[in-house]
């Protein structure tokens, strides 16, 4: 899902084939590039590709 406002990401970009564990959070607007494993109980809050 994206949100953009005035040229500003505003919610998170989650790309292609994405393992998010059990309990994993991804907070602000950061992008989450494809084929990305985030593991369970991970809180991610900077970009990863």
């Amino acid at each position: 899902m994206v949100a953009r406002t005035h040229n500003k990401q505003a919610a998170s970009l989650i790309g292609d084939r994405i393992v998010l564990g059990v309990g994993a959070s991804v907070f602000g607007p950061v992008s989450v590039g494809h084929d990305t494993v985030i593991g369970a109980a991970s809180k991610t809050a900077s970009p990863w590709r």
